[in-house]
Formats: C-alpha cells, sequence, structure tokens
C-alpha cells in the first residue's frame, strides 16, 4: 500500500471525529524527567507526531505499523530518522463509537 493510500484508510476510519487522544512528550510531566525511551513504540491506531528538523518545526502521522507520513520528505519514514532533530510529543488517536443517540459507547464495547 502506497504511503498517500495509508494515509487516506488512516483518515477515513481513525481520524474522523468522534476521537479519543493520548499525547506522550519527550519530558514525562510527572517526573519532570525525559523519558528514557523515546520516541515511542506505536500505542494507537494512528498518531501525529511534532517533530523538528533544520528547516523547522512540522506535524507528521505515525501508523499503527510505526511507519511515518512526513508531507516534508517522503524518505523519512521512522520517528527514529537522523533528520528528526527533536521529537518533541506523539498524541495517539482511537476512533469514538457513538450510538444511535450520539452517545460514546466506547468503553462498554470494549472498542
Amino acid at each position: 500500500m502506497t504511503p498517500a493510500a495509508k494515509l487516506r484508510r488512516a483518515w477515513r476510519h481513525e481520524l474522523r471525529p468522534p476521537v479519543a487522544v493520548a499525547r506522550r512528550f519527550h519530558h514525562d510531566p510527572v517526573t519532570a524527567r525525559e523519558r528514557p525511551r523515546w520516541p515511542p513504540e506505536p500505542f494507537a491506531p494512528v498518531h501525529w507526531a511534532l517533530v523538528e528538523v533544520a528547516a523547522g518545526g512540522h506535524a507528521v502521522v505515525m501508523l499503527d505499523d510505526g511507519s511515518v507520513l512526513d508531507p516534508w520528505d517522503r524518505s523519512r519514514t521512522t520517528l527514529r530518522h537522523p533528520a528528526y532533530l527533536k521529537v518533541h510529543s506523539v498524541t495517539g488517536v482511537w476512533p469514538v463509537a457513538l450510538n444511535a443517540n450520539n452517545e460514546d459507547r466506547t468503553w462498554e464495547t470494549g472498542t
């Protein structure tokens, strides 16, 4: 599957509202220390990461298999690519299941 097809699939299935998110930062907010294993392994169906490169900062998409889709450079395929001077945060995104009344039923169904 091409990177563009992966992104279309992710947008169609995981990034449409409503979604639930969880963000991890390079510095742990509880301990105020850098996380020893950074950037993290994939922990959600889709992620967006704030990265810094020589030209500046921008956001990239990371899929559940760890592959990265970078709009500035397609050769950057992981968050550990040397061009990424820093990965500031990684946000996991999950789809939220709604019932007919638009009530969140995610936790009841376990999806």
